[in-house]
Order: C-alpha cells, then structure tokens, then sequence
C-alpha cells in the first residue's frame, strides 16, 4: 500500500470519526488545544525523507494523519469556543433595518469605598475604559436594549460589580451589528478587575486608575492597553487565543514580563531578557512602583512598550 494512500484514508476517517462523535455527543471531546501537535507533523515528515523504508513510511503517513487530524479538529473546536459567548446569529432579509439602543449602568460613588471588583463577562464586541467618572462607575452600552445584566455586591468598605451579557440574539443584516461599551471609573478606590471577553476590540487606559489586579481572558481580540504608576504592585495576567495585543507600561515603574507564547511574535522593547521566558526592564529593582505582567497566547502578536508621553 502506497504512503499517500493511508495518510489520505486515515486523514479522513480519523477527522469523520471525531467530528462524529462530537455531533452526536457520543464522548465529550475537549481537544482544543490538540491542535498545537501541528509541530509533530513537520518531525515526523522530515524523517520519512530521512528514512529509506517502504514499511517505514507507511507508518509514518498513517501517523502523520492521525496528528493532522488531531491538530485540524483542535483548531477548529478552539475557534468555535472564541465565539462561544451566549450568542445565537440570526440573519434578517427583507425590510429589516438596523437599529441601536444606549443603556446606561451607574454605581454612584460613596467614599468609604476602598476597593472594587469589577468583573465583565461578555462576547463579540467594542470595550473602552475612557476618561475618569465622579461616579464609581459608568457604563454606556451601545447596541441592543438591555443587553447586560448589572449586579452589585455592597459591603462597608467594598463593592463587587459584574457586568454580564445576556443570551443574545444578534440580527446580522449586511453585515451590520452594534456591541459597544464604553466605561468611565472613580480615580479613588483600588480596583481588581477581571474581564473575559470573546472576538473584541479592546480599548482600556488604566493609567489614571489604582489597578491592584488585572485578568483579561481575549479570543481573537485586539487589545490596547495603558498601564499607569498610580499602585505600588499592580499584578497582570492575560490569557489569549489569535490576538494582537499591545501593552503601554511608564518609565516611571520597574516592569517584569512572563511570556508563554511560543507561538507568538513578541517585542518587548527597552526590556532586558533574564532567561527564556522571563523579561525586566532596567530599574525593575529600584522602582518605588512595580507592575508584573504574565502572558499566555497562542498565536498572537505582542508588543511592550514603555512610554513618558501621552500615548
């Protein structure tokens, strides 16, 4: 039997079966990130060259195919789960015509409130922290009505927020659809924030604000983000799929950087490399303020920047 023949036949009947078993709930398939494997082709490719041996490359191209099948199912189910954010697509024809609600969420502020988390659960979509709010917090959603739920947790000297959206229906009618947010915060309370958002752009200036914790889990998102020296240790992790993500942090703070991102493109400038993985800029040790920054992507592009002027 030739090569092509079984890496062509286990290719497909491997990649039906999965796809079979996942349509029919038959097994629950969680193979996501199966499809980093796609290395292991190029490997076991190379030694078919390598090695002169019918059986041998026969063996290889079923193996091949079996990786390749793994690899192109993982990548699939891990781009599907970027979307899955609650949301169901319904295409109008007709005489539809789009439309656009703004709701407003506000949490007035009352001074005895020293720290705040924030969390936002939400899909596909715009997201922008803007300028400071004399309120707590304001949030103005653009798109359809009533879109989020907004919750509130009030104790004596701490407030929990969770902006979550609803189960959706997005009407896509050529190609138009609105998910707009736009934030204002209080400069005055320390805020922990902790943000999964799916296929966004995302827009948030920190600088003016004292951010003790910062989560952002991103889809294939588009990330902007400005950190300031307002905190003496602001802690920050992101966790990405597909994403183009650049990080703003000031001259003024000592910043260290941990990457596992072996897939992705990454400029860290003006930052010095302690080992593999991990990066300092020159006055991390000396540096009244510190932020530390932890970075999970698959393929993604990063860029660290530190600035001294208005970005």
């Amino acid at each position: 039997m030739k090569p092509k023949h079984v890496f062509w036949g286990l290719l497909l009947v491997t990649l039906g079966t999965l796809i079979l078993i996942s349509n029919f709930s038959l097994v629950n398939l969680e193979l996501a990130r199966l499809w980093k494997l796609w290395p292991v082709v190029l490997i076991l490719w190379g030694m078919s060259f390598i090695i002169n041996k019918d059986f041998v490359k026969v063996l290889f191209a079923g193996v091949i195919a079996i990786v390749l099948s793994l690899s192109i199912y993982g990548a699939g189910q891990s781009f599907l789960n970027i979307f899955d954010k609650d949301i169901d697509f319904e295409f109008a024809n007709g005489d539809y015509h789009s439309s656009a609600d703004t709701t407003n969420y506000i949490e007035h502020y009352q001074q005895n409130i020293k720290t705040v988390d924030f969390k936002i659960d939400a899909g596909a979509g715009s997201f922008k922290i803007l300028e400071p709010s004399k309120d707590l917090i304001s949030v103005q959603a653009i798109g359809l009505k009533n879109n989020y739920i907004f919750n509130k947790i009030v104790s004596e000297n701490s407030t929990s927020i969770d902006l979550k959206m609803k189960k959706t229906k997005i009407k896509l009618h050529k190609g138009s659809y609105k998910n707009k947010v736009e934030i204002g915060l209080n400069t005055e309370p320390i805020w922990n924030m902790n943000f999964d958002l799916g296929a966004a752009a995302i827009d948030f200036d920190l600088s003016p604000y004292k951010i003790s914790t910062l989560k952002l889990d991103i889809g294939a998102a588009s990330l902007g983000l400005r950190l300031g020296n307002k905190y003496p240790e602001t802690m920050v992790g992101i966790d990405a799929g597909a994403s183009s993500i650049k990080i703003l942090v000031p001259d003024s703070s000592g910043c260290e950087i941990r990457s596992d991102a072996s897939l992705s493109s990454k400029h860290f400038e003006r930052f010095k490399r302690i080992h593999s993985d991990l990066y300092r800029t020159e006055n991390f040790e000396t540096a009244k303020n510190k932020i530390f920054i932890r970075l999970d992507a698959d393929v993604s592009s990063i860029n660290v920047e530190r600035y001294t002027n208005e970005w």
